[in-house]
C-alpha cells in the first residue's frame, strides 16, 4: 500500500518441462514484480490461500474448491477504514490461485462526476443509472478503472433507490 501497489497474485507457472513455479507477485503502476522475500511451494500455497480465506474473510475455505471459486472482501484492512482488499480465488492445476484488489476509500467513493471522463462520457454513464434492465460491460486493460467506475455508477444507483444484483 505504502509503494502504491494495486493488487497482490499468489499462484504458479507451469515451466517448460511441466513442473509447477509457485510465486507470490505484486502489482505498482500496471507492472507485475515477483516477491522473493521466501520460497513457497505447493503445501504452502494451499496454505497460504486457504488460510488468508478462512482466517481474514468470512468465506468458507472449503468452497474454493468448487467450479466458482470464491469472491470476497477484506473490508477494513488496517482498521482505520481506509482500504478493502476485493479478493478472487480459484483451485488452478498446480495448487491455488489468489488475486487480491486493493480499494482504497478515496476509489471507492466517488460519484461519476469525480472520475475525471469528459462530460459526454458522464452523461452516458448516468442513463446508465436509470436502466430498468438489460447488462452493462466495463472493459479495459488493467488499471484503467474498471472497478471505480463500477463502484461509481453503483452509488449513483443506490441513490436511486433501486436494485442491485450481481451474477
Amino acid at each position: 500500500i505504502e509503494k502504491g501497489g494495486t493488487d497482490i497474485h499468489i499462484s504458479a507457472d507451469t515451466l517448460e518441462d511441466g513442473t509447477p513455479d509457485f510465486f507470490i507477485k505484486y502489482r505498482i503502476k500496471g507492472k507485475l514484480y515477483r516477491s522473493d522475500l521466501f520460497k513457497i511451494d505447493q503445501a504452502m500455497n494451499t496454505l497460504l490461500v486457504k488460510n488468508f480465506i478462512q482466517k481474514q474473510t468470512k468465506a468458507y475455505s472449503g468452497d474454493i474448491d468448487s467450479i466458482y471459486g470464491i469472491v470476497t472482501i477484506v473490508r477494513d484492512v488496517f482498521g482505520d477504514g481506509e482500504v478493502t482488499f476485493r479478493i478472487s480465488a480459484n483451485k488452478a492445476i498446480h495448487g491455488y490461485t489468489l488475486v487480491g484488489r486493493v480499494t482504497t476509500k478515496s476509489t471507492s467513493s466517488l460519484r461519476i462526476s469525480e472520475l475525471g471522463f469528459p462530460e459526454e462520457v458522464q452523461r452516458y454513464l448516468y442513463r446508465l443509472t436509470t436502466k430498468r434492465s438489460g447488462l452493462t460491460l466495463i472493459t479495459g486493460a488493467r488499471g484503467t478503472g474498471k472497478s471505480t467506475t463500477a463502484l461509481a455508477l453503483s452509488r449513483e444507483i443506490a441513490a436511486a433507490n433501486l436494485s442491485v444484483v450481481d451474477y
